[in-house]
């Protein structure tokens, strides 16, 4: 299992330093609106996992990896265990990307950021977010392939791309929102720690979905 996670970083590392200059041209687009801040960790977290774990997923699928993986003396159910595992690790590696990127820019004093950008709560909502999304991917992707769910992926990758220049006409229109005070004041910690205990029960359960569906999947 260790082996096929290292398959996967190795192929994924090839798009980190494409996520970084991805991410930091976001900081600079969008970071100096105050407004909009609270929601550049969240878009770009999601655009470098998406670049991680698609790449990863249309790899196997156009060179037919996962054929050659199954031919060899290894569990199916590992091969769906390190999909999910490569989930949360690489949601940490995102968010050490977002920090580095932010005082990097501190540092060279481009300008300031809001402290929201990296504000703890923000975290624990993306978090949030991407253990949904995967858990309702991984079951279809292990069912059909990425060739299959890839245009949905595009669809919402596309949608979290133009979803500042959306947030900044809003704000154009009604410039009495401050959205990072509402949302703010909306969530508390206790709230978000049972949303986040109840995701991760729903990402477990997956799981074992995604592993019972490829172990009785045809390959070929």
């Amino acid at each position: 299992m260790k082996n096929l996670m290292l398959k996967d970083i190795i192929i994924a590392k090839k798009s980190f330093w494409i996520g970084m200059i991805i991410n930091a041209i976001f900081f600079m687009s969008w970071g100096y609106y105050g407004k909009l801040s609270i929601f550049i960790n969240t878009i770009c977290i999601i655009i470098f996992i998406f670049m991680y774990v698609e790449g990863s997923n249309l790899y196997d699928d156009l060179h037919k990896s996962y054929m050659i993986i199954a031919s060899l003396p290894i569990k199916r159910s590992d091969i769906v265990k390190t999909k999910y595992i490569q989930v949360p690790i690489y949601l940490v590696i995102g968010e050490a990307e977002m920090i580095i990127i932010y005082f990097i820019m501190k540092y060279l004093e481009i300008y300031k950021y809001s402290p929201l950008c990296i504000n703890f709560k923000i975290i624990l909502i993306n978090i949030i977010g991407i253990l949904i999304y995967y858990a309702v991917y991984y079951p279809i992707y292990f069912k059909v392939g990425s060739r299959y769910t890839k245009n949905i992926t595009s669809i919402i990758f596309m949608i979290v791309v133009l979803l500042p220049t959306i947030i900044l006409k809003i704000l154009k229109k009604h410039p009495n929102i401050d959205i990072a005070k509402s949302l703010m004041s909306f969530t508390n910690y206790k709230g978000i720690l049972i949303i986040l205990l109840c995701v991760i029960s729903a990402f477990i359960v997956s799981f074992k979905i995604s592993q019972s569906i490829y172990i009785k999947r045809d390959l070929q």
